[in-house]
């Protein structure tokens, strides 16, 4: 008897394995809030219409104080605007409309695999994709979304450069072009990986079986054009790639070391893609252990990597579909694999969403092959419970993000040598108004990571708030000298220096890392923010302005503040800081007004003081 998916036609199969996404995801529209889901959805004024979703189109994905996290996001934050306002802030159409783009994204594998296997290869493929485990994260938590829509664009462009090569009608290649390039464009506003978008239409092209009907020059055109606009808005929208020092975990490792740490991480990497039962909602040290020096286990981490490429290579004769699906998933887990740059995460289960495709396809390819041969049987038995056992897992995983708690405690009660459970403890006490039991969670994790020093974040606020100013110093201090080139250190060191009285201490903090990093307008701002809490005196405020002013290219109120300076002249040289407030403005004084800059080095010789370097 024949397998009974050899009797459905494309569609239907397309259509099955939507239905057993939506089965097997289905309690996850029980969800509430979890995770990320509250800074970016519940507690984020943005989102909560339709139409502050669209008046912050031109804003970073992350609200304030995380905006510098480098991310642009427009297209999903406008889709949670939308769904905000049509049932007032109840998750459940968010969860449900995760699940329906799963599923639809399970359904355009089918598609995608159908070129190089028969109908049971092309259905085992999307059925594994749509079961897999790895998903639970992306598609349980509501801002999983931007996964789901990098991965969906990517197989829907790829789908429509093949209709766009394929089609004999002129006309319904614009129209496929047309598609594809709105698709890509879509994606990238979505989540940044859709930026590989160009190069799997690239690999799928040179491995597609059938010659194509047309050049697909114009795709490539329209793709990249898409893709270079849309970088150049995120960079001046969003800064560079990433803050420095977003990546936390990786603070003050080299290239070299980073590299170290993470060859290893790609055993975990591939665990979870083959058989992915133990899963963690963070992945932070010591999770997977800090291991800056290159050893046995990175150079393991190192072969089994170039081993799966060179498999890749080599099968893309004999077996194209398990070369794409190894060739996709390496690309778009590049982005976050901190080896090509420092990314915002160590490892995580929802950027492998569309890096699935791998064992999805060679799982395809498998069945293809098996279910033809006399032991079919045996395969279909063993595929059938591979398939069960991780449709469990997936259903039975889905509900630990049922709301904000659950995976904090689990996860810390799992895994209680990872630094940030700790962190999300401690705001869990302090949501709960636990100060004391928060502070001792921060503690511990500052402990467990004393190389990371944005930690303090949270220990200085907390131990503030519990009314221990001189703890809060003493932390301060540390990660100030961890990070001195970081302007929030700084900052942070500065309130607790006024929490503990010392107003002094906190402006003479601001003042030198100012006079350090002067083109720093993190360093100027905690500078201005600091003078104005001392009330300092008027000439040193007008310079600490014409600085900001210069630094975000405001030159004539730049100028404007520096005559202002000038008519304080000579009484202004008297204070004992003249010469260092003369260097944090030195630029502005060179560039917009040399004659002032004169002025004022004369009049501090005049009292006494020889402000070196500034002509």
């Amino acid at each position: 008897m024949p397998p009974l998916s050899w009797s459905l036609s494309p569609r239907s199969a397309a259509w099955l394995v939507a239905a057993i996404a939506v089965l097997v995801f289905a309690n996850s529209i029980a969800n509430g809030w979890a995770g990320d889901d509250v800074l970016v959805i519940m507690d984020n004024a943005r989102v909560h219409s339709a139409r502050a979703a669209l008046n912050s189109w031109f804003l970073s994905y992350w609200p304030p104080p995380y905006d510098g996290a480098g991310l642009y996001r427009p297209f999903t934050i406008l889709t949670y605007g939308i769904e905000w306002t049509l049932v007032g802030g109840k998750p459940w159409l968010f969860h449900l409309d995760n699940v329906l783009l799963h599923a639809a994204t399970a359904a355009m594998v089918v598609a995608v695999a159908r070129r190089w296997l028969p109908m049971a290869g092309a259905l085992a493929a999307g059925v594994l994709f749509a079961v897999h485990p790895v998903h639970v994260e992306a598609v349980s938590n509501v801002v999983g979304r931007a996964e789901l829509f990098g991965a969906a664009s990517i197989l829907g462009a790829l789908l429509a450069a093949r209709h766009y090569r394929d089609t004999p009608d002129a006309r319904k290649a614009r129209a496929w072009l047309g598609c594809g390039v709105a698709v890509v464009l879509l994606g990238l506003l979505s989540k940044e990986h859709a930026a590989i978008a160009v190069a799997v239409i690239a690999v799928d092209h040179a491995l597609d079986p059938i010659p194509a009907r047309r050049s697909l020059v114009p795709v490539y055109v329209g793709v990249l054009w898409v893709t270079v606009a849309w970088f150049f808005l995120w960079h001046s929208i969003a800064g560079d790639y990433i803050a420095p020092g977003a990546t936390s975990a990786f603070y003050g490792l080299s290239w070299g070391q980073r590299v170290s740490h993470m060859m290893p991480v790609q055993l975990d990497l591939l665990r979870l893609l083959v058989w992915p039962m133990d899963l963690h909602a963070d992945y932070s040290p010591h999770t997977i252990p800090l291991r800056p020096e290159w050893g046995a286990l990175a150079w393991l981490g190192l072969g089994v990597a170039a081993s799966l490429l060179g498999l890749a290579f080599a099968l893309v004769r004999r077996a194209p579909v398990i070369a794409f699906g190894l060739l996709v998933a390496a690309g778009s887990y590049a982005p976050t694999s901190n080896l090509l740059f420092a990314s915002g995460v160590v490892l995580a289960e929802r950027a492998l969403y569309l890096g699935v495709l791998a064992p999805a396809l060679a799982f395809g390819w498998l069945w293809a092959h098996v279910t033809e041969r006399p032991y079919r049987r045996l395969g279909w038995a063993a595929g059938g419970l591979l398939v069960a056992v991780f449709a469990a897992r997936s259903f039975v995983r889905t509900p630990y993000f049922k709301d904000a708690p659950s995976p904090i405690i689990e996860d810390a009660a799992d895994n209680p040598e990872n630094y940030r459970e700790h962190l999300y403890l401690g705001d869990l006490f302090g949501f709960k108004r636990d100060s004391a039991r928060a502070l001792a969670e921060y503690l511990a994790s500052a402990a467990l990571a004393p190389h990371d020093p944005f930690v303090a974040r949270f220990t200085v606020r907390a131990a503030i708030s519990v009314g221990r100013p001189e703890l809060a110093v003493a932390e301060g201090r540390r990660v100030h000298e961890l990070a001195p080139d970081d302007p929030r250190p700084g900052l942070w060191l500065a309130q607790a220096y006024v929490a503990a009285g010392r107003r002094d201490s906190a402006l003479a903090v601001t003042a030198r890392n100012a006079r350090r990093l002067p083109e720093s307008i993190g360093m100027i701002h905690n500078y201005q923010q600091f003078l104005d809490l001392a009330h300092a005196a008027r000439p040193r405020t007008l310079l600490a302005d014409a600085q900001n002013d210069w630094l975000v290219g405001r030159l004539v109120q730049a100028a404007a503040r520096l005559d202002s300076f000038s008519a304080t002249l000579p009484a202004s040289a008297r204070a004992p800081t003249f010469c260092d407030d003369l260097a944090i403005s030195a630029r502005p004084l060179r560039m917009l007004a040399a004659g002032v800059l004169d002025r004022a080095i004369e009049a501090a010789r005049d009292a006494g003081k020889e402000c070196e370097g500034l002509r």
